[in-house]
């Protein structure tokens, strides 16, 4: 016995220093966890627009009333016409799919026409007057318009409320919109008007993009209505 003792603890002396150099090895390797992409629209940013627009008047109101004409001898009145133009525009998207904005907007497009009712000498003759107790002229009379017209600049001014839908692919950002609200052209008259459009923006890189829209201007108050489109770029904050 004392000998089966002594030799099992001579062999575990022997293969003890064996082991001690021996590394052991998982099986399990550490990967480092993939950094995703920022996204390119966040669910709340600002931005800052700038744009060149194109104002198409259309028609709409009434300019030239008949009644108005035969109660006043002389009349103004404005009217928009084609023009180019540009501005700027603040948004900030509350959540990722709405959003407010302001915008400033100047553009040549206000066409002041004046109307003025003369009356002139048609005719002359000699006349014997019993009242005057003389030779006075008689004049045959007529009414003769004077039309003449100047050129403005619009200042117009919008608020409205945007509703976008953001679509990333891959590496492909863009966000379809609509949007409407009002505003106020100032252009020697103040006028109020609502409007309502769509747009598309597409997002380079999430601090940059571009963008095209189209909105429909209601003026009223007998002026015509404007076909106004949109075209610039965008930073992102």
């Amino acid at each position: 016995m004392k000998k089966l003792t002594l030799s099992l603890l001579t062999a575990c002396a022997v293969v003890t220093p064996a082991f001690a150099g021996v590394t052991v090895v998982t099986s399990k390797e550490y990967k480092q966890p993939v950094a995703l992409p920022p996204p390119c629209f966040r669910d709340q940013e600002f931005t800052l627009d700038l744009f060149y627009s194109y104002n198409d008047a259309r028609p709409g109101g009434n300019h030239d009333d008949h009644n108005d004409r035969r109660r006043h001898r002389s009349s103004s009145f404005e009217r928009y016409r084609d023009g180019s133009g540009g501005g700027v525009a603040l948004t900030y998207f509350f959540a990722r799919y709405f959003g407010i904005s302001v915008e400033g907007n100047w553009w040549d497009g206000v066409e002041t026409h004046h109307t003025r009712r003369d009356r002139v000498n048609d005719g002359k003759r000699w006349v014997w007057d019993d009242n005057e107790d003389d030779w006075v002229r008689r004049t045959k009379r007529k009414d003769r318009t004077r039309k003449s017209s100047d050129k403005s600049v619009a200042h117009q001014v919008t608020a409205n409320f945007i509703l976008r839908y953001p679509v990333e692919l891959c590496n492909v950002c863009f966000a379809p919109y609509i949007f409407g609200g009002g505003g106020g052209l100032f252009d020697g008259e103040k006028v109020g008007f609502g409007d309502a459009g769509a747009g598309l923006e597409w997002r380079i890189t999430p601090n940059f993009g571009v963008f095209g829209d189209w909105r429909w201007i209601f003026t009223g108050k007998g002026k015509n209505d404007i076909s106004q489109s949109r075209g610039g770029i965008r930073f992102v904050f």
